[in-house]
């Protein structure tokens, strides 16, 4: 998927932060994609090319480090 100014992530399990910063970003007329624990997150890269994350470091579900590491195995960079 080719977009010009990509997507951001985002992983944030307060979903008034998750909103806040989605919102932010789509101010910036940048694409923002929110997910709440770490499962969801793992798959956006599959599907999405990721430019950049907005990451809370503990989400419900465990730390995001396996998030970190799929972002910088993704084939799209």
């Amino acid at each position: 998927m080719c977009r010009t100014q990509g997507l951001i992530l985002i992983v944030e399990d307060d979903a008034f932060v998750a909103m806040d910063a989605a919102d932010s970003v789509v101010l910036a007329s940048i694409e923002a994609d929110t997910a709440e624990g770490v499962p969801d997150a793992l798959g956006i890269p599959e599907r999405e090319e990721v430019s950049a994350a907005i990451l809370n470091f503990h989400v419900r579900d465990g730390t995001v480090t396996p998030v970190i590491e799929r972002l910088r195995e993704c084939p799209h960079r």
